[in-house]
């Protein structure tokens, strides 16, 4: 979607990711929580605690398609008024070619987006059996610090921590606020810097949006979904260059994403269910504690993971 327009330089990069976090403030719903729980296979955990990282998935590795046809479809939905009260003949051709994005994210829908899946508030049988290996895998309590996303490395782009839209019928708030957002941006709502000229302006506008539009694609999903109560961590690399490639698509660049456990990034807890071999798997846990110098605490549970409760 930002192929038709000149690759941006660092300067510019920046400047546009900056925009992207100031727009993200006024759109999505930040989570009022700061632990969440990550499911994964025994496996999995074992190597996030022992290498003291969390790895980022790619958003078509853990979601179905149709749900991401869906939000890019009622996206475009709500852009149309965008489109049709813009005055502004270079913003209308930006605008326009969103509208034919919501086209490719039906057939390339990631465009480098990277996701850390958590939930918040107590957890379900169907958790485990579905994101925890039919409840043989662990569930891992992280702790959020308040400047987490601002505290990521440099080169990481745009990232946002909010929660999942489940769509309803009629209720499409987020997506209006994105509409919103667009209209604020190429209304003028963000003084043009002096030192770029018109059309590079245009194009820095044109790429916060695109990204924009990307992450709400990401946070939508069906209402079927929404026992998951889910939050997602969202992380889009720089894209300093784009390939063309047949079709009018383009390749990026889509590097695997490493977190590193830490101050803002917190393993608090680890969970596991009550198996005959519990006693094998909580003395694992003891020893990968030890040796990761990671301060958890380990409980094995009879019922349900809930961390509310005393």
């Amino acid at each position: 979607m930002i192929n038709q327009y000149e690759p941006l330089t660092d300067g510019e990069l920046k400047l546009a990711n900056e925009i992207c976090y100031h727009l993200s403030q006024r759109i999505w719903t930040s989570p009022k929580e700061t632990r969440f729980v990550h499911y994964t296979s025994w496996e999995s955990a074992k190597s996030i605690i022992a290498g003291k990282t969390l790895w980022l998935s790619d958003l078509l590795c853990m979601a179905d398609k149709s749900e991401l046809v869906e939000g890019a479809y009622a996206l475009k939905e709500c852009l149309k008024t965008v489109t049709s009260t813009e005055s502004d003949e270079r913003s209308a051709m930006a605008t326009d070619n969103l509208m034919t994005a919501a086209e490719e994210v039906v057939s390339y829908p990631t465009a480098g987006i990277h996701v850390l899946s958590m939930t918040s508030g107590c957890d379900s049988k169907r958790h485990w059996l579905d994101y925890a290996c039919a409840e043989s895998g662990i569930a891992l309590e992280l702790r959020v610090g308040d400047a987490f996303v601002k505290s990521l490395p440099v080169g990481v782009g745009y990232a946002t921590l909010a929660q999942v839209q489940y769509l309803e019928s009629g209720k499409r708030d987020m997506m209006n606020q994105l509409a919103a957002a667009v209209q604020y941006v190429y209304g003028g709502g963000i003084p043009q810097p002096p030192r770029l000229s018109r059309e590079r302006w245009i194009n820095v506008l044109a790429y916060s949006i695109s990204r924009l539009f990307l992450a709400a694609v990401a946070l939508t999903k069906t209402p079927s979904h929404a026992w998951e109560k889910e939050t997602r961590l969202l992380v889009m690399p720089e894209v300093s260059s784009v390939v063309p490639r047949p079709g009018g698509r383009a390749d990026y660049d889509r590097p695997i994403l490493a977190l590193r456990l830490g101050q803002e990034l917190n393993l608090t807890k680890v969970c596991f269910r009550v198996p005959p071999c519990s006693s094998l798997r909580y003395r694992s846990l003891e020893l990968l504690r030890r040796d990761s110098g990671l301060d958890f605490e380990i409980e094995g549970l009879n019922g349900h993971y809930c961390p509310d409760r005393p």
